[in-house]
């Protein structure tokens, strides 16, 4: 660098190795000092003598342009020499450019159908996430509507029973019903509070319905032997707190139908007066206002027609105990064929039908006293023979009574006896 660059007139004529080698020199001191980071003006003035001369100045000017040429043409001849090596390197440089730009535009379209296709799994599976979510309502839905249509079926089974006179199976399903209904998974539907108000109508549609099966094993002229034991049946599947006992039950219809009839064959004698309808009058008629408006010439067909439906009282009273005595010595015999609670119906019935004997006898009694005192036994209105037809009648009911009320008496002497 501190080399000092002679202008022309400095330099001795020499021979052209000489110069060559000069020139070497001198190329390398240019390329040390215009590669190194000082300032090159400041140091080729600095080299010039001073005062400077404008000769000198123009001369290494020119000097250095001789330089700039030479170092072009050799670069120049260098660039040429190696002309297909760098062509063929800007055209590698060309592709790999190319190639990084179909790269990248690559890598654009991949993240973009990356992203496209994140969000398409994410939109499914969030699809897929409700739909899971749906169907685990839809599944717990169904379940609660299967559970919805196992108690609207028991009601409907119950209706059923009811209908076709299955008094057991219906119990039974008036118990499931209630039980499912007092459960909690069920006490938060409104929907089912119908239902459960329906238990009690149901109870008493039961209660009803193993009172008019009864009612007709009591009074009817057919007895249906497998009906009455369904519904004996069913009163041993109730509680004693839930109904009347059987024997209760037919003691009162005896009882009730004893006094209906009086006054059914009163009126079936009886003409209703001009100023009353034959409706009002069968409905509010009294038994002395029956025994003054009918005509004396009844007497005998109203009192035989009477004593007849009260002697198919006692034969059906006397009937249905001699039935369950028959019964209860099948059931004590084959005890496996019987149900325990179905026995102890059998022998609390027969018990209450006997010991109801003297309380059906004397509602007879009573009928037939209420009626005989209601009739105008008047001569000659009522005709001697009509009266002695009456009273041979009365005669043979109180027979009958006292046949009806034999066992009875057998049954009660011997404790008498032991009273005395």
């Amino acid at each position: 660098m501190d080399a000092k660059v002679p202008t022309g007139s400095q330099a001795p004529a020499s021979s052209s190795g000489s110069a060559a080698t000069t020139d070497s020199a001198k190329l390398n001191a240019l390329v040390d000092r215009f590669v190194a980071l000082d300032d090159v003006v400041a140091q080729e003035l600095a080299d010039l003598e001073y005062p400077w001369k404008l000769q000198a100045i123009e001369d290494r000017i020119q000097e250095y342009s001789i330089f700039n040429e030479d170092i072009n043409s050799r670069l120049s001849a260098r660039v040429m020499q190696n002309y297909s090596e760098f062509a063929q390197g800007m055209q590698q440089v060309q592709a790999v450019e190319t190639e990084l730009t179909l790269i990248g535009v690559l890598i654009k379209n991949s993240r973009r159908k990356l992203q496209e296709r994140d969000q398409g799994v994410v939109r499914g599976s969030m699809q897929i996430t409700r739909q899971h979510r749906k169907r685990k309502h839809l599944e717990k839905l169904l379940q609660t509507l299967g559970e919805f249509q196992g108690v609207v079926q028991m009601d409907r089974n119950l209706r059923q029973c009811l209908d076709s006179e299955r008094y057991c199976e219906a119990i039974s399903q008036h118990a499931a019903l209630r039980d499912a209904l007092a459960s909690d998974k069920f006490k938060q539907f409104p929907g089912l509070l119908g239902l459960r108000e329906g238990l009690g109508n149901h109870w008493a549609e039961v209660q009803r319905k193993l009172s008019d099966g009864l009612k007709s094993a009591a009074v009817s002229s057919e007895f249906n032997p497998e009906r009455y034991k369904e519904i004996l049946k069913a009163y041993s599947m109730m509680s004693s707190d839930q109904a009347l006992t059987a024997g209760k039950e037919l003691l009162r219809h005896t009882c009730d139908f004893i006094v209906a009839v009086s006054k059914q064959c009163m009126l079936a004698f009886s003409a209703a007066p001009a100023d009353e309808s034959p409706a009002d009058w069968h409905r509010k008629a009294l038994l002395k206002d029956l025994g003054r408006c009918m005509d004396p010439t009844h007497f005998v067909a109203c009192t035989a027609q009477l004593y007849e439906h009260l002697c198919n009282f006692l034969y059906r009273h006397q009937f249905l105990c001699a039935w369950h005595v028959t019964q209860v010595q099948i059931a004590d015999g084959d005890a496996r064929d019987y149900d325990s609670g179905f026995r102890e119906v059998l022998r609390d019935v027969l018990t209450e039908l006997v010991s109801s004997k003297r309380i059906v006898w004397e509602r007879v009694q009573q009928q037939v006293s209420l009626v005989l005192m209601t009739l105008d036994f008047q001569y000659p209105a009522l005709t001697e023979d009509s009266f002695l037809h009456i009273l041979h009648l009365t005669q043979i009911l109180i027979e009958e009574g006292d046949q009806f009320m034999s066992d009875y008496q057998a049954s009660r002497s011997p404790g008498s006896a032991d009273g005395k």
